[in-house]
């Protein structure tokens, strides 16, 4: 796996599910880890199936202009030469569509160059769309683009097509090509067994400020949206790449010390939760407990404590009120 991958996951959630102030994202941890620490574990090498690896790429690329980034022209001319040779592993017979012609049945042979990267990127773009509105998008003679179901058809058929023109745009469903693209990623099998295939990357020095960069991205696209972070200390420490309470991603999304924060990196708005204490023997408490250990632990260069106690209980008191903040508007209204 790639720290990339789940921050594109975060990507896709916020816009596929289309969600609004006050929805709530759990874990996020590629949002909040060190980076570089992450690449360290990882001895700067990925190893990952090639469909991963490629939507990665493409993400990276696209986000660059997205998020207006600055990516060095090296790296940028790196990942457009990855694109191209796992788009090839995945698709080898690539043929673009090109109604009423007879054309033979593609091979490897007679496989045109691959699209460019942006409409690979486009055509990620429409994963937050019903993959079985786009079965009948093709015929021997026309393209026809898919369209929601109106009429006597459920709410699901009826919004089975992503409405967001802003992130989405219906546009890129009258492009031919985007939509083969998106039809292939679902349906052609052959490139699902190929991109099943792990790869391995050496990553070059620029890729780890690349991702610093999508990472800072990240945060402050969720702080624009408003969105309620739930972060869950002991499950996170157990499953992730970081072993110790201190390096939790709650002391990047909510500073006990903002002034020392970079102005850019934006205040996320958290709360503390458990996951599933039956399985990891936790309560809230134990929870609360555990960061305010590890913020009393924290050193500075000199080898002082790094807060005070009035600092750390202070903190530990805004994570509670944000908490019944966030249960306060997630609670149903019922009727009176």
């Amino acid at each position: 796996v790639d720290l990339v991958q789940g921050l594109r996951a975060i990507d896709e959630a916020i816009h596929f599910w289309q969600m609004r102030p006050g929805h709530v994202l759990g874990h996020v941890l590629a949002a909040g880890i060190n980076v570089q620490d992450y690449y360290q574990g990882k001895r700067n090498r990925l190893v990952m199936p090639a469909h991963e690896l490629l939507d990665n790429v493409v993400w990276m690329l696209g986000s660059q202009l997205r998020f207006n980034l600055e990516l060095p022209p090296n790296l940028v001319q790196h990942l457009t030469h990855l694109y191209h040779k796992l788009f090839r592993q995945l698709y080898p017979s690539w043929q673009p569509y090109n109604p009423g012609l007879a054309q033979p049945a593609p091979t490897q042979a007679t496989a045109h160059q691959p699209p460019h990267w942006q409409l690979y990127y486009d055509a990620w773009k429409l994963r937050g769309d019903d993959p079985y509105a786009y079965r009948h998008c093709f015929t021997s003679t026309q393209f026809k683009p898919p369209k929601a179901q109106k009429g006597l058809t459920s709410a699901y058929q009826r919004h089975a097509l992503l409405q967001d023109e802003t992130f989405c745009p219906n546009s890129l469903r009258q492009n031919p090509t985007v939509v083969q693209l998106y039809y292939e990623y679902h349906y052609n099998l052959q490139a699902w067994q190929n991109g099943q295939q792990v790869v391995q990357q050496k990553l070059p020095e620029q890729y780890i400020e690349a991702v610093q960069q999508l990472q800072l991205a990240i945060q402050q696209l969720m702080a624009h949206k408003q969105l309620f972070i739930e972060c869950l200390p002991t499950s996170n420490v157990l499953i992730s790449s970081f072993k110790y309470y201190e390096k939790h991603p709650i002391f990047t999304f909510y500073p006990i010390r903002r002034h020392e924060v970079p102005p850019q990196q934006p205040i996320q708005h958290v709360s503390i939760s458990t996951d599933d204490p039956g399985v990891f023997n936790i309560s809230l408490v134990n929870e609360y407990a555990l960061l305010a250990q590890a913020a009393l632990k924290a050193k500075n260069k000199n080898g002082q404590p790094k807060y005070s106690t009035e600092e750390v209980y202070q903190w530990i008191e805004n994570l509670r009120r944000m908490g019944m903040e966030q249960a306060e508007q997630a609670r149903p209204q019922l009727p009176e």
